[in-house]
């Protein structure tokens, strides 16, 4: 027999708001001038209430099933200062089609600070997982370079191979290329550079056309350094 919810189940969740809590703590790692002010955050506000919400669902989860938050829609309507008591209470509404539907509200001190409704699923974790990895997996490209050239652009914001000025792009493959890509052309090379490029982030134009029987991604322009988010040795 399977486990329902009864309309009106309720669960809540507690803490003490600390520097890490604070709006101030938004982009204090980064080297902009955003400012925000020391005070709860509305991002960890929506946390506390998914928590809440995602406790009320527990007991219907197998081992392999998480919840996980599909739509939030709240008001935060008051301010909370630091190291002050924060709770959230979830209440469940009912189903929205496959979605568990609550009534969320957030509290301190000094009463009523948040409140909203919410929507959750219940989802398989490895099968989440491995979708997420392959969604991400496709913003990238990469490209390969011996290291002795491109410590020659060290200090540099572009890069552009030896075979630029001549072919006027860049050869990149994808993921799945890589192996072929290796043993194709750096058989026996004793050590290359693999360069991992997020494709949105490239100010070049990028276009995918065919070569040797399959569709390879070439750059029509220097790469931008900052689109390099990863480099790995690899000995071929």
């Amino acid at each position: 027999m399977s486990i329902e919810l009864e309309i009106g189940e309720a669960a809540e969740f507690s803490m003490i708001a600390s520097d890490a809590d604070m709006a101030s703590a938004l982009g204090a790692d980064s080297d902009s001038d955003d400012r925000f002010p020391e005070v709860f955050a509305t991002s960890r506000m929506v946390a506390i209430m998914e928590l809440a919400a995602a406790r009320i669902m527990k007991r219907l989860l197998t081992t392999d099933q998480l919840s996980v938050g599909v739509g939030v829609n709240i008001m935060h309507l008051a301010a909370t200062p630091n190291h002050t008591k924060v709770s959230a209470k979830a209440t469940f509404l009912g189903m929205e089609g496959k979605l568990y539907k609550f009534k969320i509200e957030a509290f301190d001190t000094g009463g009523l600070i948040g409140k909203g409704e919410h929507t959750r699923a219940i989802i398989e974790f490895d099968r989440l997982v491995a979708s997420a990895s392959k969604r991400v997996a496709n913003n990238f490209i990469y490209h390969v370079v011996m290291p002795d050239y491109w410590n020659q652009f060290e200090g540099k914001t572009d890069y552009t191979p030896p075979t630029f000025a001549e072919e006027g792009f860049i050869h990149c493959c994808t993921k799945a290329q890589i192996d072929y890509v290796l043993s194709t052309y750096f058989k026996g090379v004793k050590e290359i550079l693999l360069l991992k490029i997020d494709k949105n982030s490239l100010t070049s134009e990028l276009k995918v056309e065919p070569a040797n029987g399959q569709h390879f991604p070439h750059i029509y322009g220097a790469i931008n350094k900052s689109a390099i988010v990863g480099i790995e040795k690899i000995n071929p």
